[in-house]
């Protein structure tokens, strides 16, 4: 993987194994197509058909009081709910609208694993 920045530290490009990455103004182009358009509290991904934009989906961002983002999250099926998956298991991963969560410690290294076990009574 080879990164460029300009003088000032802003990263232009990112050269590697899934193809080049380019970052401009909140843009990000991968291999000269739109990937996503970045904003404070979340993206907008466009996904493709046919090698055409189809839709455009909004991912948000959770961060906590710290600017860490804690939780990313996506409305796939366009119902209104963000689902948990919670109360089916055998939901598949790549159907789950949460896709990232993040726990850190109190000094700031991140937690791997889940925030929490559930436990019957």
């Amino acid at each position: 993987m080879r990164l460029v920045y300009d003088a000032t530290g802003r990263k232009w490009f990112k050269y590697g194994e899934f193809g080049t990455t380019s970052y401009a103004s909140g843009i990000e182009y991968l291999d000269g197509k739109l990937e996503a358009i970045y904003a404070p509290d979340g993206r907008m991904v466009a996904e493709y058909a046919g090698g055409q934009i189809t839709r455009y989906r909004a991912e948000y961002f959770h961060q906590d009081h710290l600017g860490n983002t804690r939780l990313v999250f996506s409305d796939f099926n366009q119902d209104g709910i963000v689902g948990l998956g919670e109360d089916d298991p055998a939901t598949p991963l790549n159907e789950l609208e949460i896709t990232q969560e993040s726990h850190y410690y109190p000094f700031g290294m991140n937690h791997l694993g889940p925030c929490f076990v559930r436990h019957s009574p």
